[in-house]
């Protein structure tokens, strides 16, 4: 069933910005993040174009030439492979054309549009992050927002095995990000003082233990410690050293451990009794962790 789409409002109209089924859609995946999706560039133009939610826009390939006649004035730029363009909630286009920089050459992109209600469930008190108005950015290199979008690409090309706790995470530190560096006025994020106390982190640990079988959720583990989702996350990694994901896979891996030395359960029983999506990516994590793979652990052990 196709997913929901990336919108624009066209000429007092909202629809998709590009009419063609994209190449990768976010909602026909699990992915619990900001709506992302990859799309062929095709030569197209507005006599108007609003922006209602902040979109990031990376050229993963070829190169797309814009003409951009804004409020402010008229800019042409070629966004070439790796750069990233940001167009802030609100921004609003006189008249705009795109098209590959070189005529019957391709080019695609990976659109990320920042999801406010995403942002008001992982920080409902950080207004710096959630309101923040952002600069519009043209072709830039910013390899944090390159990487980033890569990572959520991947994740969603491949399922999402990673599951919730991972797709609020990489967006929670997308969004810090741009209001980091590309807000106006340079505006920092509000600051989070302090760790978690003993009593918390326990609380997370026994948490985690209980719920090695689900996919657990940044927003579930912030509810342990009366935080909310951003504050914990901050708080939680100056405390462990670790992110809350980190933190969960190890503690997988460690349970992972202990039933491949003391149980026969097959491999692939252990993996869906400890929350991994499927054997392969339990694998892929425990090798990554441990420096090999449980069927050889096991047999050490």
């Amino acid at each position: 069933m196709a997913g929901r789409r990336l919108e624009e409002v066209f000429d007092g109209r909202r629809r998709p910005v590009c009419e063609a089924p994209p190449l990768l859609c976010s909602t026909q995946t699990p992915w619990a993040g900001f709506l992302l999706e990859r799309d062929a560039c095709r030569e197209g133009s507005a006599t108007s174009l609003l922006y209602p939610h902040t979109s990031l826009v990376l050229v993963t390939s070829g190169s797309i030439a814009v003409t951009d006649r804004a409020l402010r004035g008229e800019k042409h730029f070629v966004a070439a492979e790796g750069t990233v363009t940001l167009w802030p909630a609100g921004y609003e286009s006189r008249s705009i054309s795109w098209a590959p920089e070189r005529a019957g050459a391709a080019a695609e992109m990976l659109r990320v549009q920042l999801d406010q209600s995403v942002l008001a469930r992982l920080a409902p008190e950080d207004h710096c992050i959630a309101e923040q108005p952002l600069v519009q950015r043209s072709a830039i290199e910013d390899q944090a927002v390159q990487g980033m979008l890569r990572i959520m690409e991947t994740e969603v090309s491949t399922g999402c095995p990673a599951g919730r706790l991972f797709g609020e995470s990489i967006s929670l530190a997308l969004a810090t990000h741009l209001a980091r560096r590309h807000a106006r006025g340079a505006v920092k994020p509000c600051s989070v003082s302090g760790g978690l106390s003993h009593l918390q982190c326990e609380r997370v640990h026994d948490y985690v233990l209980d719920h090695l079988d689900g996919d657990t959720s940044l927003a579930e583990l912030a509810t342990v410690t009366g935080l909310s989702p951003r504050h914990f996350a901050v708080a939680f990694r100056r405390t462990v050293g670790m992110t809350p994901h980190q933190y969960v896979l190890r503690t997988r891996i460690q349970e992972a451990k202990n039933l491949l030395a003391t149980h026969r359960l097959a491999i692939a029983e252990i993996a869906v009794s400890l929350g991994f999506a499927s054997q392969s990516h339990f694998t892929e994590v425990f090798r990554r962790v441990v420096g090999t793979t449980p069927a050889r652990y096991r047999h050490g052990h």
